[in-house]
């Protein structure tokens, strides 16, 4: 009977072995192998181009930090090496060494006990001034600065001519100065006398300056009570006596101070 399917050949029992010997021989595909290196290779390019977009990124980004870390450096160096906190931006004056130092109270200043005691005006601004005025070296806290033009200066002052003069008043002394007028403005007006030499707006410019020097200083110490002020009776709040305060050296300044030239020109305004 004619069939449209070809007849399937019938293996016997004598091409079995040949059968076994196909199914067990191993498979060798040259195709196989090619793609599969090929693979290999790609993902190899891959993992390569991730990396070098990895390490070109680190390199961009560091690159582009380069100017603001620039810009960051000289804040660095000014707050850490090159000025020290509370010194001259300059350079121009010597860094002082520290100390420590208990603050008790020193009525010298002051003249507390003859003031209460009514003694005469004049007896006590005499005192007054001849203390205050012994914590001011001979140039009275100024310091030529020759050229002062090369250096990160205000303006120069004028003296009484209007010519422009070369030395600077050191802060420092000129808060003292302030601090001077302050009392001699009090003890004149709790005498009831008004200093006609002392102007309003002098005081009140000393007040706000003074404030910006202990805003700039910061002093830290901590304060408590002290068996002076208990005794006397003070048993709420503090006089800020007997705490320990880490200073720079007074005498190391004063004495730097003395040793300059004194100031070219004795015309101030």
């Amino acid at each position: 009977m004619d069939s449209k399917y070809a007849e399937i050949p019938t293996m016997h029992e004598g091409d079995a072995s040949i059968g076994r010997e196909r199914t067990e021989q191993p498979v060798h595909n040259a195709d196989y192998d090619v793609s599969k290196e090929i693979l290999d290779l790609r993902r190899a390019v891959r993992n390569r181009n991730r990396l070098l977009f990895a390490l070109t990124l680190c390199s961009l980004t560091t690159i582009a930090m380069i100017p603001m870390l620039h810009g960051l450096l000289p804040m660095w160096n000014t707050s850490s090496t090159t000025t020290s906190v509370l010194s001259e931006v300059n350079g121009l004056l010597p860094i002082l060494p520290y100390r420590e130092m208990i603050f008790w109270n020193d009525s010298t200043y002051t003249q507390e006990h003859s003031i209460m005691r009514h003694e005469p005006l004049e007896d006590v601004l005499r005192r007054i001034d001849e203390t205050w005025n012994s914590l001011m070296p001979t140039n009275n806290g100024f310091v030529p600065i020759p050229h002062p033009e090369r250096y990160n200066l205000p303006p120069q002052m004028l003296d009484g001519d209007d010519k422009p003069m070369d030395d600077y008043s050191v802060s420092v002394y000129h808060q003292l100065h302030c601090l001077h007028a302050i009392l001699r403005s009090w003890v004149a007006y709790f005498y009831g006398q008004e200093q006609k030499d002392l102007f309003p707006s002098h005081i009140l410019h000393c007040f706000d300056y003074i404030r910006f020097g202990l805003m700039c200083g910061m002093d830290m110490a901590l304060e408590g009570g002290n068996a002076a002020s208990i005794a006397a009776g003070q048993r709420c709040g503090t006089f800020g006596l007997g705490t320990t305060h880490v200073c720079r050296d007074w005498n190391t300044l004063y004495q730097w101070m003395e040793k300059k030239n004194v100031a070219k020109s004795n015309k101030r305004c």
